[in-house]
């Protein structure tokens, strides 16, 4: 089993999903969940989490599917 005790200290704990899975085309909301996550204490495990487990959609450690998609590419993970 994965250590996931980590997301017991995310921001996004107290918040319902809604703000970090939105439209990928609804620029402004997408930027509102990544501005929620920059002031995450576990922003970067998230990312991590999100790019080893290739997570497309939501806002997860301040990225979208799509920026995260970059990182693989360039990781070639």
């Amino acid at each position: 089993m994965r250590d996931l005790e980590w997301m017991d200290y995310a921001a996004c704990a107290e918040v319902g999903p809604d703000l970090f899975f939105v439209d990928p085309n609804q620029r402004a909301d997408a930027e509102m969940a990544k501005q929620f996550c920059r002031r995450c204490p576990v922003r970067k495990r998230c990312l991590d989490y999100a790019v080893e487990n290739r997570f497309i959609d939501g806002v997860w450690g301040a990225t979208t599917g799509a920026e995260r998609a970059k990182i693989w590419r360039a990781k070639k993970v």
